[in-house]
């Protein structure tokens, strides 16, 4: 059997910089996409124009308005399924794939039918005073609404992990169960989409897996800093209503006290400090 097709879609607002350097990376990708789709939500920083002059084979749809996230990730989406494509693959502009990453995803995926998602080894960068934070998916807890962050296995012979979700960032997409089980929910807007879609994915009956081997380097979104409030809102709002969404009914009571009690509360006090950071990390700047 040949290699299957791959479709790539990367979704861009305000992220000129980004968007050139994944393409750049996709360039160097030991199995390139068949087609490489850029989303553009109607930047004003011209990234539709820079990318259609950097790399003019990938198709840039240049939207009127900004889709946010989720629509406009549909929008690349239906166009890969009408290209026919066996697999899609989702990447946020601020992610670099290391050259074998799509391989190796690949691989996984192929070596069973009834995967529908794979995600990747997500390396984010380097804080001061803390070493690079590597992500390999989330298991959910329904009873308190907890993200629980498995750490890597030590085990080099692993190549792959059970996940509830994995990150929508670099998240590939079995075609087959797209068309099943539909695209990301559009009215989350961003955040929670990509865990909503494995767990539909999941209650379906496909897998969603990590490939452990498959190194993504995920840089941080400077589009979603310049909107930090808008950020925060969209991941309290949807952390819930994911969790309520696709919790066992049993469960329902506790959840909604855990996450009203001590979830949201966390996140809250998460974006002040984050918040009182960047504002002193400005002052001492100007």
């Amino acid at each position: 059997m040949g290699v299957p097709s791959v479709v790539a879609v990367i979704v861009s607002w305000n992220s000129c910089t980004d968007a050139l350097g994944c393409l750049a990376a996709l360039a160097e990708s030991g199995v390139r996409p068949r087609a490489v789709i850029v989303v553009d939500n109607a930047s004003s920083d011209g990234t539709a124009g820079a990318v259609r002059a950097a790399c003019p084979e990938a198709v840039v749809l240049a939207q009127p308005r900004n889709l946010h996230f989720a629509r406009g990730a549909n929008v690349g989406l239906a166009l890969a399924l009408a290209l026919d494509a066996d697999f899609a693959w989702v990447l946020n502009p601020d992610t670099r794939p290391a050259p074998g990453a799509l391989g190796e995803m690949l691989r996984v995926a192929a070596s069973d039918d009834g995967i529908g998602l794979v995600g990747a080894r997500l390396v984010h960068p380097a804080r001061p005073g803390r070493p690079p934070r590597v992500v390999v998916g989330a298991r959910c807890d329904f009873a308190t609404g907890a993200v629980v962050e498995p750490p890597p296995p030590a085990d080099p012979a692993l190549d792959r992990l059970a996940m509830d979700y994995v990150w929508g960032c670099a998240l590939l997409a079995r075609a087959a169960m797209l068309r099943q089980v539909g695209l990301f929910d559009p009215s989350f807007i961003a955040y929670y989409e990509d865990a909503d879609l494995c767990l539909r994915a999941r209650a379906a009956g496909w897998q969603t897996v990590t490939a452990l081997r498959a190194v993504v380097d995920h840089r941080g979104s400077g589009a979603a800093r310049q909107r930090f409030g808008e950020q925060m809102w969209l991941r309290g709002r949807n952390w819930l209503r994911c969790y309520w969404r696709h919790a066992p009914p049993a469960l329902r009571p506790r959840l909604l006290t855990w996450m009203l009690l001590v979830r949201l509360p966390e996140l809250a006090w998460a974006a002040g400090v984050t918040f009182a950071a960047r504002r002193r990390e400005w002052q001492l700047r100007w």
